[in-house]
């Protein structure tokens, strides 16, 4: 009897020291999931200062390329700098801050002044060199096909050689300042010659002829 009240005894107390010892564990469970979190929380956040500290380190590089960038796009676009409108007229050709078109219509140098006003723009006048350059290569694209054969276009500009002074000025009177390829041609004897541009080349031509005219009009 003795006995197995102590028995009994032994087993209240082991049941006793059984459930002591869940509520540890699971303390303890608690606490080491908890370090183990606050850990990878702390790896993260070194981790994210680590590289927020790199970003920052590479913001002068950055801006650097970006102003290179910018450099490389105001210089193809002519030093105009860059606009993100887009010309009113999707037959328009964009570049920088301007817009240029050819004519449908055939008619001589004089009249593409007044032709192209019509549209609020003017016969071209090239502002840099780096313009008449990219003019000269979108001219090699006009062409029209006769006899199954690619025939360069010409187009007029706004630039004419008067040959008794031998001087060039833009439509509006304005003296050339800047360098352009003009071959000079003169297989008719009249005092002034106007220029256009075809192929990828510019050469002066007799002003009355039949030409398409190229307007420019600038986007502000």
């Amino acid at each position: 009897m003795h006995a197995s009240d102590k028995g009994i005894c032994f087993c209240s107390a082991s049941a006793s020291c059984g459930i002591s010892s869940w509520g540890q564990f699971l303390a303890i469970v608690l606490v080491v999931t908890a370090l183990i979190l606050f850990s990878v929380l702390m790896s993260l956040l070194g981790l994210y200062m680590w590289k927020s500290h790199k970003l920052y380190e590479k913001i002068p590089q950055m801006r650097m390329w970006e102003k290179r960038l910018n450099d490389a796009i105001k210089l193809e676009a002519g030093d105009l700098g860059v606009h993100c409108k887009l010309c009113w007229d999707y037959t328009w050709l964009q570049r920088g801050g301007a817009c240029y078109q050819r004519t449908t219509l055939l008619m001589p140098w004089k009249n593409c002044i007044r032709k192209c006003k019509k549209y609020g723009a003017r016969l071209l006048k090239s502002s840099t060199d780096a313009e008449m350059e990219f003019m000269l290569r979108e001219s090699r694209k006009w062409y029209t096909v006769k006899d199954h054969n690619h025939v360069p276009e010409k187009t007029w500009i706004g630039l004419i050689f008067n040959l008794s002074r031998n001087t060039w000025r833009w439509a509006d009177g304005e003296y050339l300042h800047i360098r352009i390829p003009v071959e000079l041609r003169t297989p008719f004897t009249p005092r002034e010659f106007c220029v256009v541009v075809s192929n990828g080349r510019a050469f002066t031509n007799n002003c009355t002829e039949q030409i398409s005219c190229l307007c420019k009009r600038e986007m502000h």
